[in-house]
């Protein structure tokens, strides 16, 4: 990112990064709404286990054996059925 002057970076990243996330968040919630979509199946169980187990890998990855791949797995093996 040699193209972007000193006060448009903290510490090697962009300053308006957070706002491109702001505005696809947004615009992904607007057309959520126009377009009235919803869930059918949704297992909001195994969403928040899966979460624990990939931010609880995340953490120990330094000092436990690395499971990023079968953590990886877990949303599509959860979604799949």
């Amino acid at each position: 990112m040699g193209f972007l002057l000193g006060w448009e970076t903290r510490r090697e990243v962009p300053l308006y990064g957070g706002f491109m996330y702001a505005a696809v968040g947004r615009y992904l919630c607007r057309a959520w709404r126009l377009l009235e979509l919803s869930l059918t199946g949704y297992r909001a169980r195994a969403t928040a286990a899966t979460a624990v187990l990939l931010y609880a890998g995340f953490l120990t990855r330094h000092w436990t054996p690395d499971l990023r791949l079968p953590l990886a797995a877990l949303p599509a093996a959860m979604t799949a059925g």
